[in-house]
């Protein structure tokens, strides 16, 4: 997992940045074992204890057409993994949405 982790940063990344990520990968390995195991909140639920959220995050037509067309891929094989993953990307929304500053930006989208 170190391996994987340390080889998208830069040399000069901080070791705040490091064992930020290393907790946010922690944290998603957490949550998908907690799915695994069938513990589970519903999504509703979610949303009537979360704060309201500072941030609106929006996805263009072609990216909400993106994750549907690959909830319907993972469908074909596993219905199941298909609402775990929609499940995830929802979740994941939100966290964005609550924690702008959450995770890294990909070298890719720097220089936007």
């Amino acid at each position: 997992m170190l391996k994987t982790c340390f080889s998208g940063f830069p040399e000069e990344a901080s070791l705040h940045n490091i064992a930020r990520e290393i907790e946010f990968i922690a944290a998603v390995r957490q949550g998908l074992a907690e799915l695994d195991r069938g513990e589970r909140i519903p999504i509703e639920e979610v949303e009537r204890e979360l704060p309201l959220m500072d941030y609106q995050v929006v996805l263009s037509l072609s990216a909400r057409s993106d994750l549907r067309d690959i909830v319907r891929y993972i469908s074909i094989d596993n219905p199941d993994e298909a609402i775990r993953f929609r499940s995830i990307s929802r979740v994941a929304t939100r966290l964005l949405a609550q924690s702008p500053e959450l995770g890294r930006i990909v070298p890719e989208l720097k220089m936007l």
